[in-house]
């Protein structure tokens, strides 16, 4: 389906405001529904119902449900990245303190790469809150966990790349024992399944931590190169 297209005319702020609202109040209408029923049994009609709108204007703005359930992810993507857009200037600026490697066993990229995961961890739980069980659930059932998978190889790439150490580059030494790639996958879906497999009611702040724990011990371990280039 093409995009909606803004009109620059007299009056078009005011049109693209309401605009927004009526897909905001479509994509709210559909998390509301989710939250008591399966997705495959949600229907365009119940949501506009729900949405107090026509079936013609949903169909203006959206092919069909699959695609206002992926657009209410992505609105969740783009605020964790916005997120993580912030405090990567916060790690940036806290370089000198993270390059300061002794006693941690973890190389200096190692450091890095752990800061940048452990903020990570932190952003997606807050971003989420009380919204990690649905979340979940608008995944499981929507056939979206491959967008899902797609999005947190993005953001694993990008925070390998801003841990990258010159040296690595000097000596053309790798940092894995295994195909990068390969690993990448199993962080990825790793840390999803690891932070959300919880039940509802479980101590969030408990899992943080130990999420973060967890972090630490696999970059400690034989998975990942020690600061020697050797396995350990």
């Amino acid at each position: 389906m093409a995009p909606v297209r803004f009109c620059r005319t007299k009056g078009g702020c005011a049109m693209d405001k309401r605009i927004m609202k009526t897909r905001k109040g479509l994509k709210d209408a559909l998390l509301c529904l989710l939250e008591e029923h399966p997705f495959e049994e949600i229907t365009v009609t119940e949501i506009c119902e729900h949405a107090r709108t026509g079936r013609l204007t949903f169909y203006k703005y959206y092919s069909d449900k699959n695609e206002l359930m992926r657009e209410c992810f992505q609105d969740l993507q783009e605020e964790i990245m916005d997120r993580m857009r912030k405090e990567g200037e916060n790690i940036r600026g806290r370089l000198p303190q993270i390059s300061d490697v002794s006693g941690t066993g973890l190389s200096l990229r190692q450091n890095c790469l752990l800061c940048w995961m452990e903020t990570y961890t932190d952003v997606v739980i807050d971003v989420l809150g009380d919204r990690r069980f649905l979340t979940a659930k608008m995944i499981g059932n929507s056939g979206m966990m491959y967008e899902l998978y797609q999005f947190i190889i993005k953001c694993l790439e990008k925070m390998e790349r801003e841990s990258e150490v010159q040296d690595d580059f000097q000596t053309g030494r790798g940092w894995t024992r295994y195909p990068v790639q390969q690993v990448n996958s199993f962080l990825a879906m790793g840390m999803w399944g690891y932070v959300f497999s919880c039940r509802e009611g479980t101590d969030m702040t408990r899992t943080r931590r130990d999420a973060k724990a967890l972090l630490r011990d696999l970059l400690g371990s034989a998975i990942f190169m020690q600061a020697t280039g050797q396995k350990p």
